[in-house]
C-alpha cells in the first residue's frame, strides 16, 4: 500500500475517493483548485532517486506557466 500525507486529516476534511486513492482537503481548498482546473496526483518510478508522489494542477498559478519550480514569491504559489 502506497500512502502519501501532507497534514493530518481533521473533522472540517472533504473526502473524496479517486482510483481507489481517498483524498482529504481542507473545506474550501476545493474552490480554490477549481480555478486552476484540478489536481492530478501520479506515481512515478523512475529509479531510486526519482520514485514517489507528484501532485500538479490542470492550469500553473499565475497563468503564465510558472510552476514556482525555480522559487515563489512571499505570497506563495496561487495565493490571493
Amino acid at each position: 500500500m502506497l500512502g502519501l500525507a501532507l497534514d493530518e486529516p481533521t473533522d472540517d476534511c472533504s473526502v473524496f475517493e479517486v482510483n481507489k486513492l481517498k483524498i482529504y482537503m481542507q473545506a474550501g481548498l476545493t474552490d480554490q483548485l477549481e480555478q486552476f482546473g484540478g489536481v492530478q496526483i501520479d506515481f512515478i518510478d523512475e529509479g531510486p532517486d526519482r520514485r514517489g508522489f507528484t501532485i500538479t494542477t490542470q492550469n500553473k498559478p499565475g497563468g503564465g506557466g510558472s510552476d514556482c519550480s525555480s522559487g515563489c514569491s512571499s505570497s506563495g504559489c496561487g495565493d490571493h
